[in-house]
């Protein structure tokens, strides 16, 4: 029936519909929507075209598992492990020459010149030569100039043999010194002498040679044997012939009942050291015909641990010459005895390090010695007449530490007890036409007295780059013979500043101070007994300054600048002897 009804429709409104467009008119409809238009299907249903898995029957499989056990054999490669090579860090480049050469004021030539061979096992040889001298005057109390040059020329040749335990060396040295007598008393003696008149020259030359053990086992002979000859000369009638032999040996050695912990700590075992030495000097015979000898032998027994040390023995010494408190032609030979104990703790380590010693000895205070002191000795053979000087007993105490890593001290304390100190009294003429009365020449004097010496020192990095070392010393003389101690001072000390950029420039500044001194004046006369004693000097305290620069341009050429006595008041080193003054050196030294 719907259908008939939908076709029934159709047929009445199809001719309409062609009728309208024949005639033409425009159908206009107007819809309006509300929701967007959303076709649905009702009722219809989805059908699932998967098949069903559910099985409802169940098969049970059976799993059976076989292993078969079989040898495996990975392949691999062997990699030879090459042998490690034990080698030193490499050495720094070695320069077999060094050239150093200045010149300041006062027409004051420096030159230095080192050779040395390269390194080998077997052995080395080296020369060393120095010239320094100074042609310059200076001004006396009464405004007038004198001259007061000197000059110092040293060389050696040094060599040395390695040998299969031990290493033999020796050497060949030559100095050859010039000093003038320049000062003198402006108030007694008014006139200047010549050059040649106040010229002072002495020659030193000679060799040793030495065997010296290798080994650093204490276990084992540490050895060391030395043999040299000396010859000096103040003129061509004033000389000496010396001829020094040496010895040290020692090992460690075993004590016998000492327990079994003892020996495990290593107690049991000391180092017995036995040293020895003679001196023989023989004379012109202007000066006297004896020789001299001296013999000192010394054994000790020691032993050393991280927590203290100690050292006991004696030195026993004989000396063979004429003794001035007896005739000239007395000769005789004399025994010493000293002590030498000493003893060292570790009471806080690094921090408080306790040393104390007692010891002594015999100084021979021969020719060449003592004109390293005084040059201006008078030359008529006292210089080679100076006694003994017989330390009986020195007595020392000291502290050492550090406080900080980069600060260390030292403080300590000396007190000596001794037999014929040798002191210089100045020497004045009396006689007003005397020539040798314009030198200033002395005469030495020796006294039996005590010493005591207290002394500090400090060393303390500022800085990386900056360092400072401080020292002072005081001394306290009580003689028997004398009032005084000649030119000795009370104290003297010195700050010592060192400046380091990375080794390209180097830096320094010392500030020496010296207190006061007194000096002795000893008249002469060539007509009648000596006169009676003048009035003594008094030398004031002197401070200087000193001050160094060096430019290392590279690793083999620098350039150096050197400036000394900076100070405000002159200095004496000895009575009427002022030094030069401001003095300044420059120069450069090259290596190659």
């Amino acid at each position: 029936m719907r259908r008939i009804s939908v076709y029934i429709m159709i047929a009445v409104l199809l001719p309409a519909g062609l009728e309208a467009q024949q005639t033409g008119e425009k159908i206009q409809r107007e819809v309006r929507l509300y929701n967007p238009f959303r076709p649905t299907l009702s009722e219809a249903a989805k059908k699932n075209l998967f098949p069903d898995m559910t099985d409802s029957v169940k098969v049970a499989e059976a799993i059976v598992y076989n292993v078969s056990p079989e040898a495996f054999t990975p392949p691999y490669t062997v990699s030879p492990i090459r042998p490690a090579a034990m080698l030193p860090d490499p050495l720094p480049k070695l320069y077999k020459s060094y050239v150093n050469m200045g010149i300041g004021n006062y027409f004051t030539p420096l030159g230095e010149l080192s050779i040395t061979s390269e390194r080998s096992r077997t052995g080395m040889l080296a020369f060393y030569g120095r010239h320094f001298s100074s042609n310059g005057r200076v001004e006396l109390e009464n405004l007038r100039k004198v001259y007061a040059g000197y000059m110092d020329n040293d060389a050696v040749i040094y060599g040395k043999k390695f040998l299969s335990s031990s290493v033999l060396s020796g050497s060949v040295h030559f100095a050859h010194l010039t000093r003038h007598a320049y000062g003198y008393d402006t108030l007694y003696v008014d006139w200047e002498a010549e050059r040649e008149e106040t010229r002072l020259r002495f020659l030193r030359t000679g060799a040793e040679a030495a065997i010296t053990s290798l080994r650093a086992d204490s276990g084992s002979l540490i050895y060391d044997f030395s043999l040299g000859y000396d010859y000096f000369r103040q003129s061509p009638d004033l000389w000496q012939h010396d001829a020094v032999l040496k010895f040290d040996a020692g090992r460690s050695i075993k004590a016998f009942g000492t327990s079994s912990a003892a020996r495990r700590a290593g107690v049991s075992y000391f180092f017995g050291n036995i040293r020895g030495s003679y001196e023989g000097s023989w004379f012109d015979k202007a000066i006297t015909p004896n020789p001299r000898h001296i013999f000192r032998i010394n054994p000790s027994l020691s032993k050393k641990s991280n927590e203290w040390n100690f050292r006991l023995g004696f030195t026993a010494v004989t000396e063979t010459r004429v003794f001035a408190a007896t005739p000239a032609d007395d000769f005789k030979t004399r025994l010493h005895f000293y002590p030498d104990v000493s003893l060292g703790i570790s009471v806080i380590p690094r921090f408080l390090v306790f040393n104390l010693a007692l010891d002594g000895d015999l100084s021979s205070n021969s020719a060449p010695l003592t004109a390293e002191i005084n040059p201006y000795v008078m030359t008529n053979g006292n210089l080679f007449r100076v006694p003994y000087t017989d330390n009986q007993i020195v007595a020392r105490v000291s502290l050492a530490g550090s406080v900080i890593p980069s600060t260390s001290y030292r403080l300590g304390g000396s007190y000596s007890v001794s037999g014929d100190m040798i002191f210089f009294s100045n020497v004045v003429w009396d006689d007003l036409d005397f020539n040798e009365g314009v030198g200033n020449f002395f005469t030495p004097v020796a006294s039996d007295g005590n010493l005591a010496n207290i002394y500090s020192e400090v060393t303390t990095g500022i800085s990386k780059r900056l360092n400072a070392t401080l020292r002072a010393d005081f001394y306290q003389y009580t003689l028997t013979d004398i009032d005084f101690a000649y030119n000795k001072p009370s104290f003297d000390g010195s700050l010592q500043l060192k400046y380091n950029l990375r080794d390209k420039i180097l830096a320094g500044a010392g500030i020496n101070a010296t207190g006061k001194r007194k000096a002795h004046i000893t008249p002469m006369s060539l007509m009648g007994p000596p006169p009676a004693p003048r009035d003594d000097i008094e030398l004031p305290m002197h401070i200087n300054l000193n001050v160094s620069a060096e430019y290392r341009y590279t690793k083999i050429l620098s350039f150096w600048l050197r400036m000394y006595n900076i100070s405000y008041n002159r200095n004496y080193e000895w009575a009427w002897y002022p030094s030069q003054r401001f003095l300044v050196l420059a120069g450069f030294s090259y290596s190659l």
